[in-house]
């Protein structure tokens, strides 16, 4: 999946951006690099300090939790974090909500994996730079 185009992707990452309304070309083309996770917990970046999606897995012998740090976003601004997902729970993400980018740059967004989901895609919206 990660060697093709996300309109190639077979309905995996662009799949799941066409059915929240958002532009796989678009956040294709600004991807980062895969963020920091924990063992067996891969995790990557599309987009920037506007708005990102966070897409990230677990792979079969993973720890049931892991801390995902942002890239690239506004320190001094507020974003708004969303799980996105048919299968995740809103117990994976207990840090969802209202953050500051600092905060969620070295914080991070702790994921558990509280519900059966496998993957999760995460939505972190700029909503204001105060």
């Amino acid at each position: 999946m990660f060697g093709r185009s996300y309109g190639e992707a077979g309905g995996g990452v662009s799949g799941r951006l066409d059915q929240h309304g958002l532009d796989a070309e678009f956040f294709g083309k600004r991807r980062k690099p895969a963020l920091r996770s924990g063992k067996r917990f891969p995790a990557f970046q599309l987009g920037g300090a506007d708005r990102a999606l966070v897409a990230a897995f677990r792979l079969h012998g993973a720890d049931g939790s892991t801390v995902l740090r942002p890239r690239a976003l506004d320190p001094d601004a507020h974003y708004d974090v969303v799980l996105l997902g048919p299968d995740a729970d809103a117990s994976d993400l207990p840090s969802a909500g209202r953050a500051r980018g600092a905060d969620l740059m070295m914080e991070g967004l702790h994921l558990k994996a509280n519900s059966p989901a496998s993957s999760w895609l995460l939505s972190i919206s700029r909503t204001d730079t105060a």
